[in-house]
């Protein structure tokens, strides 16, 4: 997994005391961080399957999922500045839960204002749960190959909230030019 710890070093501490292990072998992220990056990737795919991204964003929605990021920071916080020491299965709940947010805000930024679709707190369960099976995957490996197929589906997660997160970013100038183009990029 060599590859994949250096892809992670870029956002991860990567200590062994932090990380999951199996049969003498360090998952390449630590547990926060495989939460958070496997929830981001549940919800990514629940986001896709359901058509999420037409989905727009209230106010009341969007401080539903400002709430799923607050233990990822509460925790990480208090364990920077050593209020408390979190075991390994609750860091990667707490990065779970800011991992399916973070999408679901990100998808909401351009989303038609005028389009209705499921209600969202359902496709929320959906990545909970998607994301909830792909943690126990990690805590409780079969084999090197479930070991290694997390550590590849956290990779996906990583690259797709980084191109989400570029794509949110892009100069406004960009959106008029694809506007008066009828839709192609300049």
């Amino acid at each position: 997994m060599t590859w994949l710890e250096r892809v992670f070093a870029l956002t991860c501490d990567q200590l062994p005391d932090r990380s999951p292990h199996l049969a003498g072998v360090v998952f390449p992220l630590c547990f926060r961080l495989a939460g958070l990056y496997l929830g981001v990737a549940a919800a990514y795919i629940v986001i896709i399957a359901s058509r999420g991204w037409r989905e727009p964003l209230s106010v009341r929605r969007g401080i539903a999922l400002a709430v799923l990021l607050l233990p990822f920071l509460i925790d990480g916080w208090a364990n920077t500045l050593h209020f408390w020491n979190t075991p390994g299965p609750l860091r990667a709940m707490t990065g779970l839960t800011a991992g399916i947010a973070l999408p679901m805000l990100l998808m909401s930024i351009d989303a038609p204002r005028t389009v209705r679709g499921e209600h969202p707190a359902h496709r929320v369960l959906w990545a909970g749960g998607v994301a909830f099976l792909l943690v126990a995957a990690l805590l409780r490996p079969s084999s090197m190959a479930v070991f290694d197929g997390v550590a590849v589906v956290a990779a996906a997660g990583f690259v797709a909230l980084l191109a989400n997160l570029l794509w949110a970013a892009r100069p406004a100038a960009w959106n008029r030019a694809v506007a008066h183009e009828g839709g192609r990029a300049p």
